[in-house]
This record gives structure tokens, C-alpha cells and sequence, in this order.
């Protein structure tokens, strides 16, 4: 018997079965045999093709059998059983992998069991569930259990739930993909009236995080906390495409790491509506790097004895070609920093106040900037030190993903502990952009003003301070020699601060705030 049209057939919440024109056969002892083409759809999911399918029934027990086809033409095996006490699908990839489902009637829960089975093969659906916009799942393998309770509550379960073989390519991440290699899941998760618990750990390589929290309509808190460790085992965990600047670098001690964070929503409204005094939330960060792991060995780029002598720095110009700098006095627009005190000064006023003070980090700029962002919704401000701006210029570059920062974080407390802080501001001053192709205060002092950066003035090493944050804007900006009065306040501004700290002398802010800026007209 043959009929056209199509049965739905709801599986869970969510997803249905839609099996196309099927086809009904009954042999001689009376045994029903259905043959069909299926698709299982998804509201949040593409259709998983199934191009031939069959089911027979004997004995009380129907009996699935079928071919799903991957849109690379990889053909994934079907099979099932439903009878009155379990129902049960399993697919198997070409290389063995397989994904079963199971589900008993009356039962809420659906349970998954997955061993070495490739992802992209399970088809669309699946690789869409699993990989949102931004993960390459191309030779991603899943194994292990977890368990699925529908109801008024949705709990998850996982059982050593391993997901092998993601590629993340996302710039915020990271520049380069990042290749993550066997993430393990264990815990629970529960979803329940607009609420969210969940109690997990997760470990990638050696590396265990136990991540618990809630989410509601009133707070978000989250807590982890970092199994204790080898400091060695801890880089080596790091996934691919997310230290490469730190290859070569061994270390030995043992670590452990906590982090907390509680978040009101109600305060976050108030922060967001301008209530200066709302208490948007909590943080709290333990992570005793500096005081628990040693360097054996630093990366194979990084050679910081050299830094203490003429230190031969190379990067990379805006056409891609190398360029080469020694940053040591007597070279090519190499300044000493005793020659120039004043923009030395204007850096530390704009940049980093207690740069003489810290340990290459500002914890509580650090803070700051990542509420600011927290109520802003995006990141609009940051909190680098020089010692940090220092350790990105000579090693890692202009991008600003997170992975960089981490790697930031490490060289930061290497270059603090190998020379002095005299040593670090002098570097900052001769590698800083401050326009297209325009490095270190000589070169930028000879194409604002036409002088070298040692015969500046207070406000004219303030505006060179100032264009730090975005010097090719500014550059252009101010090409034709002439500034705002909104500009020329603020860098008075900044140099009634810095006579208020006693950074500079009365004569100097006598001059910053009466004497011409005297930028050079650059747009002919």
C-alpha cells in the first residue's frame, strides 16, 4: 500500500519527525514492514535528511533501520527499536563511532550515549544543536553519557561527557583558530522557571575547573574553582592557538585558582541609568601565579637579558615587512629616557598613575574597567599598565584577543622581574605608536613639532600622551596643525594634574597653560 503526503511525529520539545510518502507492506504471517523517506526538523536547527528509512514490527517490537546522508554525501547508519517498555535510536558513523538515544514510555528522561562518534556526520541538526555561529565542528568526535529530564524542569546530567576536536574562530578569542583537544563534562545543569543552577566540571587537559552558579531574573553569580596543579601542566592545558608567543617556556611549582562573581541585575539597571552609587556586584579573584609557579625556562622569542643592553627589536611594519630597531642610546631615533622627563612624566599622569608602585599590574584599574564594561555592555575600556603595553610592543603586537592578554599577562611579570622600572618606561617611550608608522616619542616629536622629543614642552608632551589610546585617529585628525578648544582644555587639564602631584614645576604649568601647542601643518 502506498500513500503520499507527510506524518509528523513529535520526538521531543522541540524537534519532530516527518516522514514523507511512506510505503506499508504485510507478509504472509502478517508482520507489518513500512519503508520512507524522513527529515527530522528543529526549530533552532537545520533538517536532518534521512533519504530511506524502514521500520518492521515482530514479536510487540518495531524495528528502525535506515541511511542518513551528511551534506559531504557521508552515509551514517540508522538504527532502532520501539516496543511497549523502550524506544532506542542509534546512529553509526563510517568510522564505528556510534549515538544512541534512548527514552522509556512514561519516562520524562532521554538518555544519550556517545562513544568516539564524529559530530559533523551526525548531519546539520546535530552540528547545529552542538556548534553555534564561530565553531568548526569538521572533525569534532563526542563521547560519553548524559541525561535529558523534560518537565516543568529541564535537567541535564553528564557523565564524563567528552567533546574532542573543536575549532573556535572567533578574533575576540583569539587571532588565530583556537583548537581545543578532549573538554570533559560532569554535573548537572537545571533550567526551571526562569532559573538556571548549575554544578559542572569541566577539564581540558590536565586541568579541572568545578563551575557552579545561578541565573535569574534578579542575579547571575558564578564561582570556580581551579583543581590544584602543576604550573607546567597549566600552560600545557592551554588550547592550540592561544600560546603561541609562550612556546619553549617550562615551569615548575603548583597551582591552584578561585574566581567569584555575582552580578544584580536590579543594580546593574540603576548603574546603567547613571545612579552613581549602585553596587553593581562582586569580584573576587585568587590566582597566586607569581607566588607559586617559577620560570624554568622563558619562551623561545623572548631573550630578556638582552633588554638590559642594545637590544635589537624586530616587528613588523603596516606592509607586513620586518623592520629592525636598536633600542639603546646612540642608535636611530633612540632617546634616553633622563632626556626626556617631561613625556616621560605625561605618560605615567595619562597612562598609568602608580606605575612606579605596582608590580606590572594595577588590580584596582583593573576592577574598575571591567564593571565599567559590565554596565557599558561591551568593552570600552581597559586597564594595561606600561609594563604591560611594554610586554605587548616588543612581543606580541597589536592584537588585543584575549588570548593575547593572557599571554600579556606572563611576559608582563617576566620583563618586571628581569629590569628595573627605568629601564621598562624607557622602552615604552621608544616603541610607542603614536600615529602610522610613527614609533617612539623622537620620531613622533620630529613630525608634530619639528623638533626632537628632548626639546618638548609640558603641553606638548601631554598631547603626544594623550594620542596613546588612538594615534592614527588623532594623526589624522589633527593634520592641518590646529586643535579644538575642547582638546587644548583638556591637556591643561592634565597638566594642572600633574602639578598637583608634583610632577612638574610651576614654571611649566605656567607655560602649559598660556603658550601655544605649536603642531606643524602636515596636510600639504
Amino acid at each position: 500500500m502506498r500513500t503520499s503526503g507527510t506524518l509528523r511525529l513529535p520526538v521531543v520539545a522541540g524537534l519532530e519527525l516527518r516522514v514523507h510518502d511512506p510505503v506499508l507492506e504485510v507478509d504472509a504471517a502478517g508482520w507489518p514492514t513500512v519503508r520512507a523517506a524522513a527529515a527530522l526538523r528543529g526549530a533552532a536547527a537545520d533538517d536532518l535528511v534521512i533519504p530511506q528509512v524502514s521500520a518492521v514490527r515482530s514479536a510487540g517490537t518495531w524495528s528502525l533501520g535506515g541511511v542518513v546522508t551528511a551534506p559531504d554525501g557521508t552515509a551514517v547508519q540508522l538504527h532502532g527499536h520501539v516496543s511497549g517498555d523502550a524506544r532506542s535510536l542509534t546512529l553509526e558513523d563510517a568510522a564505528g563511532g556510534t549515538l544512541a538515544l534512548g527514552h522509556a514510555p512514561g519516562s520524562a528522561a532521554v538518555r544519550v550515549d556517545a562513544e568516539d562518534f564524529a559530530v559533523a556526520r551526525g548531519g546539520p541538526t546535530l552540528a547545529t544543536l552542538l556548534g553555534p555561529h564561530g565553531v568548526e565542528l569538521d572533525a569534532a568526535r563526542i563521547s560519553g553519557a548524559m541525561e535529558v529530564t523534560l518537565g516543568a524542569a529541564t535537567r541535564v546530567h553528564a557523565e564524563d561527557f567528552v567533546v574532542d576536536g573543536v575549532v573556535v574562530v572567533d578574533p575576540r578569542i583569539s587571532a588565530k583558530p583556537v583548537r581545543l583537544g578532549a573538554v570533559s563534562i560532569d554535573g548537572d545543569a537545571t533550567l526551571e522557571g526562569g532559573r538556571a543552577e548549575f554544578q559542572l566540571i569541566v577539564g581540558h587537559g590536565e586541568a579541572r575547573i568545578a563551575v557552579g552558579g545561578h541565573a535569574a531574573a534578579d542575579a547571575v553569580t558564578v564561582d570556580l574553582d581551579l583543581a590544584p596543579m602543576p604550573c607546567d601542566a597549566l600552560l600545557g592545558a592551554m588550547p592550540g592557538g592561544t600560546a603561541d608567543a609562550l612556546v619553549g617556556m617550562r615551569l615548575s611549582g603548583e597551582i591552584a585558582a578561585s574566581a567569584h562573581l555575582a552580578v544584580s541585575r536590579a543594580e546593574l539597571e540603576r548603574a546603567r541609568a547613571g545612579i552613581e552609587d549602585a553596587s553593581v556586584g562582586e569580584l573576587t579573584l585568587d590566582f597566586p601565579f607569581l607566588e607559586r609557579c617559577r620560570t624554568l625556562a622563558d619562551p623561545a622569542n623572548v631573550d630578556l637579558a638582552a633588554l638590559r643592553g642594545p637590544y635589537r627589536h624586530r616587528f613588523a611594519d603596516d606592509d607586513g615587512r620586518v623592520r629592525e630597531r636598536v633600542l639603546a642610546p646612540g642608535a636611530p631615533q633612540f632617546v634616553p629616557l633622563g632626556r626626556v622627563p617631561k613625556i616621560a612624566s605625561a605618560f605615567i599622569a595619562l597612562e598609568d598613575m602608580r606605575y612606579w608602585y605596582h608590580d606590572g599590574f594595577d588590580r584596582e584599574q583593573i576592577e574598575r574597567a571591567f564593571w565599567h564594561n559590565v554596565v557599558s555592555g561591551r568593552v570600552r575600556r581597559g586597564a594595561s599598565t606600561i609594563s604591560q603595553q611594554t610586554a605587548r610592543n616588543l612581543w606580541l603586537g597589536v592584537d588585543r584577543s584575549f588570548a593575547r592578554k593572557l599571554q600579556e599577562a606572563y611576559l608582563t611579570t617576566r620583563l618586571e622581574t628581569a629590569v628595573s622600572k627605568t629601564r621598562i618606561l624607557e622602552l615604552y617611550v621608544n616603541l610607542v605608536e603614536l600615529g602610522p608608522g610613527i614609533y617612539g616619542v623622537d620620531a613622533a616629536a620630529q613630525f608634530y613639532f619639528g623638533k626632537p622629543a628632548s626639546d618638548l614642552d609640558v603641553l606638548q608632551a601631554v598631547h603626544l600622551a594623550s594620542m596613546a589610546p588612538a594615534p592614527r585617529t588623532y594623526a589624522d585628525k589633527w593634520k592641518h596643525g590646529q586643535v579644538d578648544r575642547a582638546w587644548l582644555d583638556e591637556l591643561r587639564g592634565h597638566a594642572r594634574r600633574m602639578h598637583r602631584n608634583r610632577m612638574i614645576r610651576d614654571a611649566d604649568l605656567r607655560a602649559a597653560l598660556h603658550g601655544d601647542l605649536g603642531l606643524v601643518d602636515r596636510s600639504r
